[in-house]
């Protein structure tokens, strides 16, 4: 079976599309390295635990048992995702308040026929096999949104002019008497009925029919004013209840009194049972007791899952998981709070190292555990205990960091030694340097990461998945785009600014995506993405979608499983594999961007407009950090960047001689890439001198 990688673009009930486009891949595709982010985070998640359970299977039969359960799991969200997000009850109100405004300012989704659908499939079928796009059909509409338009999600949309603000004013009225009525009915009938007090006052006082008319306005804008007032007031009370629930409505976990699991619970379970390691989806007492499947499982059956997580308190992301040993800790009570109880004593098991590769929990041992003395430290907690990391980090734990979406879900604090400060094993030193960190949504920082896992001449397609959002959904519009290999340059989709609405999410979203936009329309990237299209009243917050829109989402997923891999399978005279051809692309672009950092180290290499030029000055270093012997200098150092000066110097040579022997002097892309030095979102390096796989291992059971 061929291998490929795959990275999911993150998203909230959006991501009900991924399920089906894992199992289509999963049919012809072995998944080795699966990353995402927020949503995407969920479902890579349930790719690694299903290719996990694929690969350790004793019999084909028992081996696709993970992947045959995507379906299940599919139809329980088109109508479970209410449930899975359980509010803390003190926060309750805000969570419905919020909850109702949100579907009064969403639209109903689009009912779209499955015809409608397969006569899609056909049109991006055309362009991977032609290699251009199919001209219009009579019956698409000419103003159908295209790839080079690009809509406003919903809610954005609908608020996105000042004067269609102002038309829809008495419904957004509406809207937020219905909110108040349903979330804070004590605080909004008072204000109703102060304002009828004030009215019938009023009415004895009336003597003719524009009178009438003058005491009804007062009452209602009396009505208005006070139901804000009152209702803001607790709305504010809610907001600052916040901190304390770690600036989340909901923990994911189950609530009292709630019938069904909440996202964590849910998840950590079916995770788990996806792997195989349990048939229980309960909480009961034989899931409560089993191991979660960790790293380390996936890495032995050559499976790697790599998500992403915004820390708020040092403004930066992290690449889970966690690889830096001894570095990190967590709070036995924060946990408990958002984390299954099985979870949690895992942790420290496995962060004391007790029972990390044991089947079962030990739930007495993990009781009997002493936390981390604290010394003198008082502002941190008293429960305070070791996180395990590398092959000892819960999958659960990786998907979860990474979806904590702003002001739904809780963020997760941890304790971390600041970067420059050595890991040690003495507790109390490592007391002293712990800090707090909160940890937020991993979109913040990368919400389509498919930079991950990338090397410069790739041994398998690294597959991304992409949602956009199309506007109002029109007959024949595009429900999935893919470039194009007859298109030499692909181009993002132009969205207009021009409302102050448009403009302020448009800064918001230019900050927080332009690098992952940037990086898919590069060639070697573009043609390696599907992009599933999203319409008014699908996806977002609207955790309230109706069945059909589930359905059809979740059969959208399906078939742009099914386009991209044939995307990748089909080859004709007149075009190449597809997968050749993005590396042929990689490869061009990957040597001309080298090419170019070469030549110009070689100039720098052999300038001696500085008092010590480079060799010299990297002959006899005066360091205060980095301490390394002189043969380390000579054998291993100046060696290296002698030869790529060397390098540098011969296309120096032929750019001044002959510069048709360049790489740069060819038809290559003209995207503009640069080769430097960037900071990693890892939080260790690997600490080996020889560079790590591209891979982990493959080892099946019984092989």
């Amino acid at each position: 079976m061929k291998e490929c990688d795959l990275v999911l673009k993150g998203g909230v009930t959006s991501g009900i599309v991924y399920p089906g486009v894992i199992q289509e891949l999963a049919r012809s595709y072995r998944l080795v390295n699966i990353g995402g982010t927020s949503a995407g985070a969920i479902a890579a998640a349930l790719a690694a635990a299903a290719e996990y359970h694929r690969q350790s299977g004793a019999s084909a039969t028992t081996s696709t048992a993970g992947y045959a359960r995507l379906p299940e799991l599919g139809q329980f969200l088109q109508s479970g995702i209410p449930s899975l997000f359980q509010p803390y009850p003190m926060l309750a109100p805000l969570f419905r308040f919020a909850g109702s405004i949100i579907n009064d300012t969403q639209v109903d989704p689009a009912a779209i026929p499955d015809e409608e659908l397969e006569r899609d499939r056909e049109r991006i079928l055309y362009v991977i096999d032609r290699g251009r796009p199919r001209e219009r059909s009579a019956h698409e509409s000419s103003d159908s949104p295209d790839a080079t338009t690009a809509a406003m999600p919903p809610m954005r949309s609908r608020l996105a002019s000042g004067g269609q603000l102002l038309k829809r004013l008495p419904a957004l009225i509406g809207s937020f008497f219905r909110a108040a009525a349903g979330a804070y009915p004590l605080p909004f009938w008072f204000s109703m009925a102060v304002a009828l007090g004030f009215g019938a006052g009023l009415l004895g006082k009336v003597d003719s029919v524009a009178g009438l008319v003058g005491c009804l306005l007062i009452v209602a804008a009396i009505a208005l004013l006070t139901s804000v007032v009152s209702v803001g007031l607790c709305i504010l009370l809610d907001l600052r209840r916040l901190v304390g629930t770690s600036f989340g409505v909901c923990s994911g976990l189950r609530q009292d009194g709630a019938e069904k699991p909440a996202l964590t619970d849910w998840l950590a379970d079916e995770i788990d049972a996806v792997a195989g390691l349990h048939t229980s989806t309960n909480t009961g007492t034989t899931a409560e007791l089993h191991r979660p499947l960790t790293v380390g499982d996936l890495r032995r059956v050559g499976v790697n899952m790599s998500t992403m997580t915004s820390d708020l308190a040092s403004r930066r992301p992290y690449r889970l998981p966690f690889d830096a040993h001894g570095r990190y800790a967590f709070s036995e009570g924060e946990m408990r709070k958002l984390f299954p109880a099985r979870i949690v004593d895992y942790l420290k098991l496995a962060g004391a190292g007790i029972s990390g590769e044991a089947s079962r929990i030990d739930t007495a041992a993990a009781k009997a555990l002493e936390p981390i003395d604290r010394g003198t430290r008082r502002d941190l907690p008293e429960d305070l205990y070791r996180l395990p990391v590398g092959d000892a980090f819960p999958v659960v734990m990786i998907a979860r960091l990474s979806l904590s979406f702003p002001l739904l879900l809780s963020t997760v604090p941890l304790y971390a030694l600041p970067s420059d400060t050595p890991a040690t094993a003495d507790p109390t030193e490592l007391a002293a340097s712990l800090r707090r960190i909160v940890l937020s949504d991993g979109g913040l920082s990368s919400n389509f990461p498919i930079h991950f896992f990338d090397v410069p001449l790739p041994r398998r397609p690294t597959l991304g998945i992409s949602l956009t959002y199309g506007g109002k959904y029109q007959p024949g519009s595009a429900l999935f785009e893919m470039h194009s290999l007859g298109e030499r340059t692909p181009s993002l989709p132009i969205a207009p600014v021009d409302t102050l609405m448009a403009f302020l999410w448009s800064l918001f979203d230019t900050a927080k995506d332009w690098q992952d936009n940037l990086q898919t329309q590069l060639p070697g990237y573009a043609e390696r993405i599907m992009h599933i299209r999203l319409f008014d009243g699908e996806g977002g917050l609207n955790l309230d979608m109706p069945a059909y829109a589930t359905a059809q989402l979740l059969k959208r997923g399906e078939l742009a499983g099914e386009v991209l891999v044939d995307a990748f399978e089909q080859s004709t005279p007149d075009l190449a594999d597809r997968f050749d051809e993005s590396r042929y692309a990689r490869a061009i672009s990957w040597a001309a961007t080298a090419e170019a950092a070469t030549m110009n180290l070689e100039d720098a290499w052999r300038d001696v407009s500085n008092d010590k030029p480079w060799p010299a000055l990297l002959d006899n270093p005066q360091s205060r950090r980095f301490d390394n012997t002189d043969s380390w200098r000579r054998d291993a150092l100046m060696r290296t960047l002698a030869s790529f000066a060397e390098i540098g110097a011969s296309a120096n040579e032929r750019c001044e001689n002959d510069p048709d022997t360049l790489v740069a002097s060819g038809d290559i892309p003209m995207q503009s890439a640069s080769l430097h030095v960037q900071a990693s979102a890892r939080d260790a390096a690997d600490g080996s001198p020889c560079p790590a796989p591209p891979s982990p291992t493959r080892v099946r059971s019984g092989a």
